[in-house]
Parts: structure tokens; sequence; C-alpha cells
């Protein structure tokens, strides 16, 4: 497929959160039997997103001239340079689309599912090259026709694109096989670098902070318990991980934000928290957020948990970005939580507690008031991630000497949100129809990663809350034995990436 021409561009300071070697991958699945077909509409449609998105024919390469060092453009591919094909085409009539497996199913491994560490069947879903070279490829796809439908899957350049633009561009893709002309009039490319240019004034143009900045925004509690992490530290899938999907009920989500919210005047009274201007509720995502961070903290049974919430800051910039800008935009909440916090838990060991928990949690009061003081805690960091904050962010960071030491700093637990995303509710072709099943592939999620998936409805239409967890094998068999998360959670299954036949 052509790759098409375009004008180099720096990458905003924001960018440089991630490496140019860390990739977000993902499959699409279709239970379609016009396998021909298939590939016409999704070849058509790629051709027209690289068009309308001609970066995504480029590479990340470290710029030439530039005053600092590694500060990374994205560049069209120069003649004869060798790296990831754009499109290929795979066929292995051996594999089906997946099938949900039961936790209780692991014994089947390799031919019931290939989510399993060890198990990595799942890397003939994208195409394959140097993941650890740059230049790096910014987009590549590979169509695979399984025997019962076709699986495309996706590898997008972190560093380019942020959790919400990648679901940007699937959005675009999908307008620009069933309709380009809407496509055309939602996005404008030129638009795309003048928004990366004004991410470099703004940390240009910023006073340099004097102080740390996560410390010099964060109050009461949630101030007391920040940390510094290593920026970039364990942010790349090691191969040992499981990934297993939680399927938690919309009912039981608004049953813990009503009883979280019914408590909250006692706990922010208990904090100090009433002075004007302090958030006054908890969101189903600050209690989502806060019951994985609790179960996965027990889990990994350090002294003090560290969680980083990503966050969409498109709209709370001094002046908001565009919504469909693809870049990322992304800062991080990051809290800490210690050991001593988690006593109320001590019972979880016990047989009679594992065995009861289910039926008492909703009434549990020790269990309920930690939940809504995590909650809280998140809430309140989300609250100070102000236009202010990220204007000491820019500058903090475009002042950074070296900005290879920008990235992310890693916490014990990461959770992002994609629920806005609106895969569920795209319909791509009459031929391939909309989309049955998605997943992120293990390289998206090194160990503590929680993806809060985008949302969908269970077989019987009910709003569900979905969620991929990676952890190491045995924290994950603790995981799913976790009395609070089994009461919250519907169903539970290794992810499941093929089926053998």
């Amino acid at each position: 497929m052509e790759r098409q021409r375009f004008s180099p561009f720096l990458l905003s300071p924001f960018d440089h959160f991630f490496p140019p070697i860390l990739f977000l991958s993902e499959v699409l699945y279709f239970p379609t039997q016009n396998k021909q077909g298939a590939i016409e509409d999704l070849e058509l449609g790629l051709s027209r997103l690289f068009k309308l998105v001609p970066c995504l024919t480029g590479v990340a390469d470290y710029a030439h001239g530039s005053d600092k060092p590694n500060v990374v453009e994205v560049r069209p591919v120069s003649a004869n340079e060798d790296t990831a094909p754009l499109v290929e085409i795979q066929h292995y009539p051996q594999y089906g689309l997946p099938a949900t497996v039961n936790s209780d199913d692991r014994k089947r491994g390799e031919r019931g599912w290939s989510g399993a560490a060890g198990n990595e069947s799942w890397r003939c879903l994208t195409p394959r090259f140097d993941e650890t070279t740059v230049p790096a490829p910014v987009f590549s796809a590979q169509i695979n026709i399984l025997a019962d439908g076709v699986a495309l899957g996706l590898v997008v350049n972190h560093m380019v694109f942020d959790g919400m633009g990648n679901g940007k561009i699937i959005d675009l893709f999908e307008r620009c096989r069933r309709d380009p002309t809407t496509a055309t009039s939602s996005f404008s490319f030129a638009a795309e670098v003048e928004t990366r240019q004004s991410l470099h004034e703004l940390g240009r143009t910023r006073t340099l902070p004097t102080v740390n900045h996560t410390s010099s925004a964060v109050k009461n509690e949630a101030k007391q318990q920040e940390q510094e992490l290593v920026p970039g530290e364990g942010i790349v899938y090691d191969g040992t991980e499981l990934n297993y999907n939680f399927i938690i009920s919309d009912e039981r989500m608004r049953l813990l934000k009503s009883r979280c919210n019914a408590r909250l005047p006692t706990i922010i009274c208990s904090l100090g928290n009433e002075e004007k201007g302090q958030p006054k509720f908890v969101s189903s995502n600050d209690v989502l957020t806060a019951l994985l961070w609790i179960c996965n903290a027990w889990v990994q049974k350090k002294e003090q948990s560290s969680l980083g919430v990503a966050v969409n800051c498109r709209e709370r910039f001094p002046e908001p970005l565009p919504n469909n800008y693809l870049g990322n935009s992304v800062a991080y909440a990051n809290c800490t939580l210690s050991r001593s916090e988690l006593q109320c838990l001590e019972s979880w060991d016990k047989p009679h507690w594992q065995q009861s928990l289910c039926q008492e949690i909703i009434d549990n009061e020790p269990i309920l008031d930690l939940l809504t003081r995590m909650a809280y805690r998140i809430r309140c960091r989300l609250f100070n991630l102000d236009a202010d904050e990220l204007g000491r962010l820019a500058a903090s960071y475009y002042h950074t000497p070296d900005w290879s030491q920008i990235l992310v700093q890693r916490c014990d637990i990461l959770v992002s949100s994609l629920r806005t995303w609106n895969i569920f509710n795209l319909d791509f072709t009459p031929r391939l129809g909309p989309v049955q099943q998605f997943e992120f592939l293990p390289p998206t999620s090194p160990a503590g990663e929680c993806l809060i998936k985008p949302a969908r409805k269970d077989r019987n239409g009910n709003p569900v809350w979905e969620v991929m967890v990676a952890l190491p094998a045995a924290e994950m068999e603790q995981l799913c034995r976790n009395p609070l998360l089994n009461w919250a959670c519907s169903d539970k299954s290794p992810v499941s990436y093929l089926r053998s036949l």
C-alpha cells in the first residue's frame, strides 16, 4: 500500500511521556464468511485513512538539528528504508474467532485459550518487525483470515498517539470505509500538527516551576500520599504476565457508587476537606479504580502501593485542545496507599471470610469506608489536575535538558479508562458488519496494568464494565480469589485471542 508524503513535525513534550518503541497493539474481530470482500473493504478503508492521516505511514525518529538531545519527530519513510509493512494479509485456517473461556478451564492450556504466559500464538496477529530500534513505525496493520471470520491486528506507536487518539483513529477508519466525506470533515491533519506546536509554545512560555509539580498541586491527604517514582521504569511488557478480563455488572457499580457517596460527607469531614472548591462526590470510574487498586495492592503485598490514573486532559489545558486531537494529552494522577491502611482486609486470608464476603461486602462498614476513602483520594488528585497544573507540567517537560527523561512514572498499579471508545457502535460495511470482539494484545499491558475497556452490553443487553488486568501468574491466581473483586464480578476469564481448531 502506498506511503504518503508529509512535512516532518516534532512530537510535543507530552508525547515524550512514552519511548518511541512503545506500541499499543489491539485486535478487532469480525464474524464473516465473505473473506475476500472483507479484505477489499479493509484495504480500501485503510488506504483512505492513510490519505487523511498521512503520518500513519511514517516513522518516529530522533530529530536532527534539535537544540536538545532525544527530541523525536515524525517523518516520512525514506527511499529503501526498512520498516514495518503498512498492511499485511495472513491466512490462519487452523484458528477460529476466540471464545470466552471460564477461569475453571485454564487446564485446557494452549488449545483452549491463548492468554497464558509462555503461549504467544497471539503474536501471529500483528506484523512482525524489530520493536527495539528507532526509527520506529507509527502504524502497522495485519488482516488475518481465520476459519470463521477476520481479525484485524493494529499496532499504534504510543509516542505519537494516546489511548483516546487510538480510539479516534479506529473511528476515522470506520468513517473512511463507510462514508469518507464525514471523515474528511471531522479531521484536519494540519490542525493536528498545529496542536503539537501549541503544546511546545505552552511549555516554552510558561514559567518553570521552582518546586516539584506533583507535590505542589495535591492537598490534604492526597498531598501526604505522594511519592517520587522512577521515570519510565517497567512500562514495557516482559512476557511473564497473564491477562484476564473481569466483567463487573453495571448494577453493582451503581450500588457501590451510591453507598460510597452516601458515606462521603463523613469522610470529607474527617479529612478536613470541607473548604470551598474541593470535590463533594466520587464517580463510577473513581470507585472502580479504587476497587482495582485495593485488590491489586493486597495481592502485591508491598508496604506502599503506588497508583497512576491516566487522565485525558484535552479539555483541561489553559486553552482546550481539539476533541479530535490524536496526540498524547495525558497526565497521570499519582496516589499512594500504605499497607497499614488495608488492615480491615487482614481476615481475607481466612477461609470463612472468603466464603461469606460475597454476601456481606455491601454492608461491611470498614471495607466501604476504605473504598470510599480511596475513591475520594483519587477524585481529589484528579480535581487538582487543572489548567494551572498542566501549564506547570508543560514548562517542566519543555525545559528538561534531555527529553528522554520525560518518560512516564511507572506505578505499581496503572489504570486507564477507554470506556468512552465508540468501537462497539461502529458498523464498517455490510460485508464486515460491527466489531464482535475487541482485545488489547499483551505488549500493551505490563504487570499492574488495568485497562477499563470500551463500554459494551452483555448477551442479555445489560451494560457491563469490563476490565483487562495484567499480573504475574501467581498474583493473578490470588486476585481471582479476591473476595471483594469476586463480589463485584459477574464473570472473569483469561483473555482469549484465538481458538485452536
